[in-house]
């Protein structure tokens, strides 16, 4: 019963970060409400604030999550069979592809003001090493 609550419990997370991923890139940070958030994520404003606390927690949550999937992403593209030119193709049109979609806004503001996220975001952007779990 604990694992159904605990999966129920993740499902709804992933399901508010993939809804407020989606809303901050087509109408920027600013523009979107936890309500549009909720809305969206088909859950209440209560499970929204309830899972992050505040509109601020849920967009650097929303961050984290984005470069998380961007680095899993980035992780298969290195760790393939492909010859290492064609990798490099590929990781240079999905990072042309992850910037055209965000169109700055959300990674700007974060990296601007969250060192951690600044962190996280200059490994997975300058070092393929950091990507793989190497130092």
């Amino acid at each position: 019963m604990m694992k159904a609550t605990e999966n129920r419990i993740q499902r709804n997370k992933e399901r508010i970060l993939r809804a407020a991923l989606e809303l901050f890139q087509i109408h920027g940070i600013r523009k979107v409400s936890i309500n549009d958030i909720a809305q969206k994520a088909a859950l209440s404003l209560a499970t929204v604030y309830n899972h992050f606390g505040s509109k601020e927690d849920l967009i650097h949550a929303t961050a984290k999550y984005s470069l998380t999937t961007m680095a899993v992403a980035l992780r298969k593209i290195i760790e393939g069979e492909l010859p290492y030119l064609e990798k490099l193709e590929q990781i240079l049109l999905y990072k042309s592809e992850i910037l055209g979609q965000y169109q700055g806004e959300l990674m700007q503001t974060l990296i601007s003001e969250d060192p951690e996220i600044r962190q996280i975001f200059e490994s997975v952007s300058c070092r393929p090493s950091a990507i793989m779990g190497q130092k």
